[in-house]
Protein backbone atom coordinates (compact mmCIF):
# COMPACT_ATOMS: atom_id res chain seq x y z
CA UNK A 1 0.00 0.00 0.00
CA UNK A 2 1.20 3.55 -0.68
CA UNK A 3 2.95 5.37 2.13
CA UNK A 4 0.49 8.24 2.11
CA UNK A 5 -2.57 5.98 2.42
CA UNK A 6 -5.02 7.01 5.12
CA UNK A 7 -5.11 3.40 6.36
CA UNK A 8 -1.46 3.35 7.43
CA UNK A 9 -1.21 4.36 11.10
CA UNK A 10 1.87 5.98 12.56
CA UNK A 11 2.78 2.95 14.67
CA UNK A 12 2.22 0.46 11.81
CA UNK A 13 0.88 -2.39 14.02
CA UNK A 14 1.10 -4.84 11.12
CA UNK A 15 1.72 -4.83 7.37
CA UNK A 16 -1.44 -3.43 5.76
CA UNK A 17 -3.11 -4.63 2.58
CA UNK A 18 -6.70 -3.72 3.60
CA UNK A 19 -8.50 -1.25 5.89
CA UNK A 20 -7.69 -1.68 9.62
CA UNK A 21 -11.22 -2.74 10.57
CA UNK A 22 -10.79 -5.72 8.19
CA UNK A 23 -7.21 -6.56 9.13
CA UNK A 24 -7.83 -6.61 12.88
CA UNK A 25 -10.37 -9.43 12.55
CA UNK A 26 -7.86 -11.53 10.61
CA UNK A 27 -5.29 -10.85 13.34
CA UNK A 28 -7.88 -11.78 15.99
CA UNK A 29 -8.84 -15.08 14.36
CA UNK A 30 -5.14 -15.90 13.91
CA UNK A 31 -4.70 -15.32 17.68
CA UNK A 32 -2.20 -12.55 16.96
CA UNK A 33 -2.55 -10.82 20.33
CA UNK A 34 0.29 -8.34 19.81
CA UNK A 35 -1.11 -6.88 16.57
CA UNK A 36 -4.69 -6.77 17.88
CA UNK A 37 -3.47 -4.91 20.96
CA UNK A 38 -1.46 -2.52 18.74
CA UNK A 39 -4.49 -1.80 16.52
CA UNK A 40 -6.72 -1.06 19.51
CA UNK A 41 -4.13 1.10 21.24
CA UNK A 42 -3.53 3.05 18.01
CA UNK A 43 -7.16 4.20 18.05
CA UNK A 44 -7.76 3.23 14.41
CA UNK A 45 -10.21 0.51 15.48
CA UNK A 46 -12.65 0.59 18.40
CA UNK A 47 -13.14 -2.40 20.69
CA UNK A 48 -16.81 -2.85 19.66
CA UNK A 49 -16.22 -2.59 15.90
CA UNK A 50 -18.14 -5.29 13.99
CA UNK A 51 -16.91 -7.55 11.22
CA UNK A 52 -18.72 -6.33 8.09
CA UNK A 53 -18.95 -9.90 6.78
CA UNK A 54 -20.21 -11.76 9.86
CA UNK A 55 -21.74 -8.99 11.96
CA UNK A 56 -19.64 -10.10 14.94
CA UNK A 57 -17.44 -8.04 17.23
CA UNK A 58 -13.86 -8.89 18.17
CA UNK A 59 -14.99 -10.67 21.35
CA UNK A 60 -17.48 -12.78 19.39
CA UNK A 61 -14.78 -13.93 16.97
CA UNK A 62 -12.30 -14.71 19.73
CA UNK A 63 -14.90 -16.71 21.66
CA UNK A 64 -16.14 -18.58 18.57
CA UNK A 65 -12.58 -19.76 17.86
CA UNK A 66 -11.93 -20.64 21.51
CA UNK A 67 -9.04 -18.18 21.95
CA UNK A 68 -8.84 -17.91 25.74
CA UNK A 69 -5.89 -15.50 25.96
CA UNK A 70 -7.37 -13.24 23.29
CA UNK A 71 -10.71 -13.13 25.10
CA UNK A 72 -9.06 -12.25 28.41
CA UNK A 73 -7.02 -9.51 26.79
CA UNK A 74 -10.11 -7.96 25.10
CA UNK A 75 -12.21 -8.08 28.27
CA UNK A 76 -9.65 -7.16 30.90
CA UNK A 77 -7.46 -4.67 29.03
CA UNK A 78 -9.98 -3.07 26.65
CA UNK A 79 -13.26 -3.65 28.54
CA UNK A 80 -15.04 -5.54 25.76
CA UNK A 81 -18.77 -5.79 26.44
CA UNK A 82 -19.71 -9.39 27.36
CA UNK A 83 -23.37 -8.57 26.60
CA UNK A 84 -22.79 -7.34 23.01
CA UNK A 85 -24.95 -9.20 20.48
CA UNK A 86 -24.21 -10.14 16.89
CA UNK A 87 -26.00 -8.35 14.07
CA UNK A 88 -27.51 -11.40 12.40
CA UNK A 89 -28.59 -13.76 15.19
CA UNK A 90 -28.47 -11.35 18.17
CA UNK A 91 -26.23 -13.84 19.98
CA UNK A 92 -24.02 -12.96 22.93
CA UNK A 93 -20.44 -14.24 23.37
CA UNK A 94 -21.87 -16.74 25.87
CA UNK A 95 -24.14 -18.22 23.18
CA UNK A 96 -21.08 -18.78 20.97
CA UNK A 97 -18.98 -20.21 23.82
CA UNK A 98 -21.70 -22.74 24.72
CA UNK A 99 -22.34 -23.66 21.07
CA UNK A 100 -18.61 -24.21 20.52
CA UNK A 101 -18.25 -26.32 23.66
CA UNK A 102 -15.57 -23.97 25.05
CA UNK A 103 -16.02 -24.81 28.74
CA UNK A 104 -13.24 -22.54 30.07
CA UNK A 105 -14.65 -19.57 28.16
CA UNK A 106 -18.16 -20.28 29.44
CA UNK A 107 -16.90 -20.22 33.03
CA UNK A 108 -14.82 -17.10 32.37
CA UNK A 109 -17.67 -15.14 30.74
CA UNK A 110 -20.03 -16.06 33.57
CA UNK A 111 -17.44 -14.82 36.07
CA UNK A 112 -17.34 -11.51 34.15
CA UNK A 113 -21.11 -11.04 34.45
CA UNK A 114 -22.47 -12.67 31.27
CA UNK A 115 -26.21 -13.38 31.55
CA UNK A 116 -27.21 -16.96 30.57
CA UNK A 117 -30.90 -16.01 30.46
CA UNK A 118 -30.41 -13.62 27.51
CA UNK A 119 -32.23 -14.83 24.40
CA UNK A 120 -31.22 -14.43 20.77
CA UNK A 121 -33.25 -13.64 17.66
CA UNK A 122 -35.01 -17.01 17.91
CA UNK A 123 -35.84 -16.60 21.63
CA UNK A 124 -33.23 -19.18 22.62
CA UNK A 125 -31.08 -18.81 25.69
CA UNK A 126 -27.65 -20.45 25.65
CA UNK A 127 -29.04 -23.68 27.18
CA UNK A 128 -30.50 -24.59 23.78
CA UNK A 129 -26.94 -24.91 22.44
CA UNK A 130 -25.44 -26.98 25.29
CA UNK A 131 -23.78 -30.23 24.28
CA UNK A 132 -21.75 -30.89 27.42
CA UNK A 133 -23.14 -31.71 30.85
CA UNK A 134 -20.59 -29.56 32.72
CA UNK A 135 -21.50 -26.52 30.60
CA UNK A 136 -25.24 -27.13 30.96
CA UNK A 137 -24.94 -27.47 34.74
CA UNK A 138 -22.92 -24.28 35.01
CA UNK A 139 -25.26 -22.09 32.98
CA UNK A 140 -28.30 -23.57 34.76
CA UNK A 141 -26.82 -22.72 38.16
CA UNK A 142 -26.29 -19.16 36.89
CA UNK A 143 -29.88 -18.60 35.80
CA UNK A 144 -30.55 -20.26 32.41
CA UNK A 145 -34.19 -21.39 32.45
CA UNK A 146 -35.61 -24.73 31.32
CA UNK A 147 -38.99 -23.10 30.91
CA UNK A 148 -37.86 -20.79 28.10
CA UNK A 149 -39.62 -21.65 24.84
CA UNK A 150 -38.04 -20.63 21.56
CA UNK A 151 -39.70 -19.17 18.48
CA UNK A 152 -40.79 -22.69 17.49
CA UNK A 153 -42.52 -23.27 20.88
CA UNK A 154 -39.96 -25.83 22.00
CA UNK A 155 -38.21 -26.22 25.34
CA UNK A 156 -34.42 -26.71 25.53
CA UNK A 157 -34.84 -30.44 26.19
CA UNK A 158 -37.13 -30.85 23.17
CA UNK A 159 -34.81 -28.84 20.94
CA UNK A 160 -31.73 -30.86 21.92
CA UNK A 161 -33.65 -34.11 21.43
CA UNK A 162 -34.64 -33.04 17.90
CA UNK A 163 -31.21 -31.91 16.71
CA UNK A 164 -28.79 -33.90 18.87
CA UNK A 165 -30.52 -37.22 19.67
CA UNK A 166 -27.12 -38.82 20.39
CA UNK A 167 -26.88 -36.73 23.57
CA UNK A 168 -29.12 -39.13 25.50
CA UNK A 169 -27.45 -38.69 28.89
CA UNK A 170 -27.53 -34.90 28.68
CA UNK A 171 -31.20 -34.92 27.64
CA UNK A 172 -32.08 -37.24 30.54
CA UNK A 173 -30.29 -35.03 33.06
CA UNK A 174 -31.87 -31.89 31.63
CA UNK A 175 -35.34 -33.43 31.80
CA UNK A 176 -34.80 -34.35 35.44
CA UNK A 177 -33.67 -30.81 36.25
CA UNK A 178 -36.58 -29.42 34.24
CA UNK A 179 -39.11 -31.50 36.18
CA UNK A 180 -37.47 -30.50 39.47
CA UNK A 181 -37.54 -26.81 38.54
CA UNK A 182 -41.15 -27.04 37.37
CA UNK A 183 -42.11 -28.67 40.67
CA UNK A 184 -40.31 -25.96 42.69
CA UNK A 185 -41.98 -23.23 40.61
CA UNK A 186 -45.41 -24.79 41.18
CA UNK A 187 -44.83 -25.08 44.94
CA UNK A 188 -43.61 -21.47 45.12
CA UNK A 189 -46.65 -20.24 43.16
CA UNK A 190 -48.97 -22.27 45.36
CA UNK A 191 -47.38 -20.97 48.56
CA UNK A 192 -47.40 -17.34 47.42
CA UNK A 193 -50.77 -17.59 45.64
CA UNK A 194 -49.21 -16.74 42.29
CA UNK A 195 -51.01 -18.09 39.24
CA UNK A 196 -49.05 -19.43 36.24
CA UNK A 197 -49.02 -17.08 33.25
CA UNK A 198 -51.70 -19.04 31.36
CA UNK A 199 -54.10 -19.18 34.34
CA UNK A 200 -53.33 -15.59 35.29
CA UNK A 201 -54.42 -14.53 31.81
CA UNK A 202 -57.65 -16.52 32.15
CA UNK A 203 -58.32 -14.85 35.50
CA UNK A 204 -57.67 -11.39 34.01
CA UNK A 205 -60.18 -12.08 31.22
CA UNK A 206 -62.77 -13.35 33.72
CA UNK A 207 -62.36 -10.30 35.98
CA UNK A 208 -62.63 -7.94 32.99
CA UNK A 209 -65.84 -9.64 31.85
CA UNK A 210 -67.31 -9.44 35.36
CA UNK A 211 -66.56 -5.71 35.49
CA UNK A 212 -68.18 -5.20 32.08
CA UNK A 213 -71.28 -7.14 33.16
CA UNK A 214 -71.54 -5.14 36.41
CA UNK A 215 -71.25 -1.84 34.52
CA UNK A 216 -73.94 -2.98 32.02
CA UNK A 217 -76.38 -3.88 34.82
CA UNK A 218 -75.78 -0.59 36.65
CA UNK A 219 -76.42 1.31 33.42
CA UNK A 220 -79.69 -0.58 32.81
CA UNK A 221 -80.85 0.04 36.41
CA UNK A 222 -80.11 3.79 36.13
CA UNK A 223 -81.96 4.04 32.81
CA UNK A 224 -85.00 2.23 34.24
CA UNK A 225 -85.15 4.44 37.35
CA UNK A 226 -84.76 7.58 35.23
CA UNK A 227 -87.66 6.49 33.01
CA UNK A 228 -89.87 5.73 36.04
CA UNK A 229 -89.14 9.16 37.50
CA UNK A 230 -90.10 10.92 34.26
CA UNK A 231 -93.37 8.97 34.09
CA UNK A 232 -94.15 9.86 37.70
CA UNK A 233 -93.60 13.56 36.94
CA UNK A 234 -96.05 13.33 34.04
CA UNK A 235 -98.65 11.67 36.29
CA UNK A 236 -98.51 8.33 34.53
CA UNK A 237 -99.08 5.08 36.37
CA UNK A 238 -95.92 3.15 36.98
CA UNK A 239 -96.10 -0.62 36.63
CA UNK A 240 -94.27 -2.41 39.39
Amino acid sequence: MRKGSKYVPKGKPCELTRPPYSMIFECCIANDIENVRAWLESGYVKIHTRNARTGRGLLHEAVAYGLVDMVKMLVEDFHANVHQTTTLGHETPLHLAVAGGHRHLVFYLLSRGADPSTVNKYKMNCLFYAERKSIASQIISNGASFLQRNEFKKLPTEWIADFNPHLKNLIRDLKEKYEEEEKETFQYNLKNKVLPASLARVEQIAVARMKQEKARREKQFLERKTLEYLRWRRGEKIKR
